[in-house]
């Protein structure tokens, strides 16, 4: 009776042991798994970092634009106005107020 009993102990801590070691194996996947999600996410965000500084670049690249066009437009302004008496500048102010009402050079 002894020995059976020995037996029952040996086989309850061999499924034990075997249990715990299948416990072990899906937390060290699980924790592949989230380590890779990880990256993943860290890689997202440099991408979307790049993504933003380029966006950056961009608008300021068209306000640099629309500044030189804007300085033009009141070089020209200025021309026509010094040329014609002042009849061209109200033109061009009427183009630079229907230019600022549709939203051009707002940010």
């Amino acid at each position: 009776a002894e020995l059976r009993d020995v037996e029952v102990q040996q086989d309850a801590n061999a499924r034990r042991l075997q249990t715990a070691e299948t416990q072990a194996r899906a937390a060290e996947e699980a924790a592949r798994a989230a380590e890779q999600q990880a990256q993943a996410a860290r890689e997202r965000r440099a991408e979307l970092s790049t993504q933003l500084e380029e966006e950056r670049a961009a608008r300021a690249t068209a306000e640099a634009d629309l500044a030189r066009e804007r300085a033009h437009a009141a070089e020209m302004e200025e021309q026509l106005a010094a040329g014609r008496g002042g009849e061209g500048g109200i033109v061009l102010r009427a183009f630079s107020e229907t230019s600022n009402r549709s939203g051009c050079g707002r940010q």
